[in-house]
């Protein structure tokens, strides 16, 4: 979705990370939809609170097509306003001191992609169909996207399930890689350039595990973004089965964890 010079640059300044939340407070297209080529929306809501100035306000992260954004949301009779207050989740210094060493071409492609990201968006909210209609400027060109509940409540009966396969159900999501991390303004305190830019690496993977989120369902199935297939599990190995393609994550002994190269690729929420 993020080519990867543009992730690459990712950051995290003055806005704390969003917590991870349910599967109810992310919003995506449909998975069969996000398997079409192009661009495919991702947008997250975190509960209401002050953030610059801004009263009772809610806060949103929302992947754009270079860079994640985030910023802070109002709705109206099911109308959203959406306003992005920061892209790469750093502010136009630390941008351009990532690219002082960079050719003028790549600088005025980097900074209209940052520009592009602070956009406005708006969205409706359909109450009977449950579809967040969002609208937003792909390409120079007003899109509209369909968007719905990451994971709806899971009403299946697992009667098709073992007990050990039961005691995994449900949502799972990435953990924060660099828990400790600092922020980037004490990163170029301390390293300089080669601080921010190390930053950057690890606030990238910080906000990719934002976004994921593996949800087993009662019926066998599971859906991880575009991805949709079967799992199972035998003693300690969950494998996810999509078509011909099997993944296959070691679980901890507390089924707490889900382990891929001896890492640990999701958590329970």
């Amino acid at each position: 979705m993020v080519v990867p010079l543009l992730f690459a640059l990712i950051g995290h300044s003055f806005l704390t990370p969003l917590q991870r939340v349910s599967g109810s407070l992310e919003w995506e297209e449909q998975a069969i939809i996000q398997k079409l080529p192009g661009y495919h929306p991702m947008l997250r809501f975190e509960a209401p609170f002050e953030m610059l100035g801004f009263n009772q306000t809610s806060r949103f992260m929302f992947a754009t097509p270079n860079f994640v954004a985030e910023g802070h949301y109002s709705v109206r009779d099911g109308h959203y306003y959406f306003h992005p207050v920061a892209a790469m989740l750093i502010g136009n210094r630390e941008v351009n001191m990532l690219l002082a060493d960079k050719d003028p071409g790549t600088q005025r492609k980097l900074h209209k992609a940052y520009a592009d990201s602070l956009d406005d968006f708006e969205a409706d909210y359909n109450q009977r169909t449950g579809i967040l209609f969002l609208t937003y400027r792909v390409d120079g060109l007003m899109k509209t996207f369909q968007l719905l509940k990451y994971s709806e409540p899971d009403n299946y009966v697992s009667r098709f399930a073992t007990d050990s396969e039961r005691s995994l159900i449900g949502l799972w999501g990435a953990p924060e890689p660099f828990p400790e991390k600092l922020d980037c303004q004490t990163r170029y305190k301390i390293g300089g350039l080669e601080g921010l830019e190390q930053f950057t690496k690890e606030a990238s993977a910080s906000e990719a595990a934002v976004f994921a989120l593996l949800d087993l369902r009662g019926d066998k199935s599971f859906r991880l973004h575009g991805k949709i297939g079967t799992w199972s599990r035998n003693g300690s190995t969950l494998t996810l089965r999509e078509g011909k393609d099997e993944t296959r994550f070691t679980i901890s002994s507390d089924n707490s964890k889900l382990q891929l190269g001896g890492k640990t690729a999701f958590a329970r929420n």
